[in-house]
């Protein structure tokens, strides 16, 4: 259910913002839309963050139920779905306050907003080491999850799974991998088409991307061919 609203408020974001750049002829300046999408992007911020609240109050609820048999494998697989949600929403939470942190630094925004969403950084960070501490709280018996910062993190990570956990795992990091390059790819034609139409350079935005897209492939590719 949580997957199938992220995937028609994502597409009606890129549905919304590709129909206005067709209508204007790919020559739409953003300038003046500015407060109303910083506006937009901290009630977004807000909401979020009042779900993952929601949903960390029922992973401790669910997480305190004295069940077992069935039912204890039932409450297992509950806890295991939102866990995954309030990863997922914390996380794009972040880039959200991340977004709005940049954007009101590059337009000279007012001391207060630009102070108030480096506050929205900052929460949505505590909010993420929380959820560390909910996945020890819920799997007391499994080894400790490596931190983000460990030097051989993807090894780290998967020493601590099992044989089938690996198996999703790697599936899930293939699908985003491949999602990554596929988005990177559209977004630098979209930037190109914006550069040539609009007359603002976007070629550093460009630049950046075709880095990033050729390290990351580099990446992967050099890890099969090492093995």
């Amino acid at each position: 259910m949580m997957r199938t609203w992220i995937k028609i408020i994502v597409s009606a974001i890129l549905g919304f913002f590709s129909s206005i750049l067709i209508l204007k002829g790919f020559e739409i300046n953003f300038d003046p839309y500015v407060d109303e999408f910083v506006i937009a992007i901290f009630i977004i911020i807000v909401i979020v963050m009042g779900v993952s609240f929601g949903l960390y109050k029922q992973i401790i609820s669910l997480n305190n139920k004295d069940v077992d048999g069935e039912e204890e494998d039932a409450v297992d697989i509950q806890i295991y779905k939102k866990l995954s949600d309030y990863a997922l929403l914390t996380f794009s939470n972040f880039i959200f306050s991340l977004l709005a942190l940049c954007i009101t630094l590059i337009t000279n925004k007012e001391i207060v907003i630009i102070i108030l969403s480096l506050i929205t950084v900052l929460i949505c960070c505590v909010l993420m080491s929380i959820m560390m501490n909910l996945y020890r709280l819920v799997q007391p018996h499994r080894p400790i999850i490596p931190r983000s910062s460990h030097k051989d993190y993807g090894n780290a990570l998967l020493n601590v799974a099992d044989d089938g956990e690996k198996h999703v795992m790697l599936i899930g990091f293939y699908k985003s991998y491949h999602l990554f390059c596929t988005a990177l790819l559209i977004a630098i034609m979209f930037a190109t088409f914006y550069s040539i139409s609009s007359g603002n350079s976007q070629i550093f935005s460009i630049i950046a991307m075709s880095i990033v897209l050729v390290l990351a492939n580099g990446k992967y590719y050099l890890s099969i061919r090492n093995k």
